[in-house]
């Protein structure tokens, strides 16, 4: 799995950007790299995980119970999360909303979106609304 990651509007927001094969064990790690540092995390207001370019994904439903679990041990430090998922592969987008279902019991506003532009907008409209605040993707 390739794994990229922008910081975004004064680090105000992140890009991840995943490729080729996601593996569980992978994803975790990544989601781990992000949250090492409680005073970084507690800046963002949003975050776009693009799977776009993603060919194959090799989770399971327990592993994205174990993503939501370090999800809510950061939900205090991101209150109000703006969260947006993109990906065209079916599994991607079914895991996506499975995630999202779980995700309920976050503060997050969360979104699934099959094209990018689509996560992007959505992003945009909650960040004006929610934070008066203009955003923008490079």
């Amino acid at each position: 799995m390739a794994h990229q990651i922008q910081l975004l509007d004064n680090n105000q927001g992140i890009l991840r950007t995943f490729s080729g094969t996601v593996t569980a064990a992978e994803f975790l790690a990544s989601v781990e790299e992000v949250l090492t540092t409680r005073e970084a995390i507690s800046r963002y207001r949003y975050s776009l995980l693009d799977f776009m370019a993603v060919d194959e994904v090799d989770v399971a439903i327990e592993d994205v119970k174990d993503v939501l679990k370090l999800n809510q041990e950061t939900d205090g430090i991101m209150p109000h999360l703006v969260v947006a998922i993109c990906g065209t592969s079916d599994v991607v987008f079914g895991l996506a909303r499975m995630w999202e279902a779980y995700a309920e019991s976050l503060s997050w506003k969360t979104g699934v979106f099959r094209q990018r532009a689509q996560a992007e907008e959505w992003i945009r409209e909650q960040m004006k609304q929610l934070y008066d605040l203009e955003v923008g993707f490079g």
